[in-house]
């Protein structure tokens, strides 16, 4: 695809999808199950373009951040994409849900621009914590999750662009 502007071309774009439940009661950051994606640039000029949809619910506060891993060197934060300078105990980080037992859809869209060689494998993943350990953060399911007509089960998603 290119754009009309003249911009640049879509290479390639992958796709994983969470349709499954889950759940963290860690007040320390810990993998989001099944959220991981990867993605083998074609040129070695390429933009990663992330998005996605991550539905979720705590009853007080959660917090999610997206890590870059480049052919198994460690996963680092996304620093472009996360708050900053923040202070005391506030937390750096790409979405948070806030309380009262609400759903989040928290859409994500980040243009990176890593250093990579050609060949690299590069991975990108959603690390989530609670700020209450009471109070898990949960994805694709309501608070409740009860079984009847008023309660959903939802899906998450991550895609991955090489832009060029």
């Amino acid at each position: 695809f290119e754009t009309a502007a003249g911009g640049g071309l879509i290479l390639q774009i992958v796709q994983v999808t969470k349709t499954d439940t889950a759940y963290t009661a860690s007040t320390s950051y810990v993998d989001c199950p099944d959220m991981v994606i990867a993605i083998t640039p074609t040129k070695a000029s390429s933009k990663i373009l992330l998005t996605g949809n991550m539905n979720m619910v705590t009853q007080n506060d959660g917090f999610v951040t997206i890590q870059r891993d480049i052919e198994g060197g460690g996963y680092s934060d996304l620093t472009g994409y996360r708050g900053a300078d923040s202070s005391s105990s506030r937390q750096d980080c790409t979405h948070q849900m806030m309380g009262a037992a609400q759903s989040h859809a928290n859409c994500l869209m980040y243009l990176d621009s890593p250093s990579y060689t050609l060949t690299d494998v590069i991975t990108y993943k959603a690390i989530w914590l609670c700020s209450n350990a009471s109070h898990p953060n949960n994805i694709n399911r309501t608070w409740t999750d009860s079984d009847d007509a008023g309660q959903g089960r939802t899906a998450s998603t991550l895609q991955l662009w090489e832009i060029d």
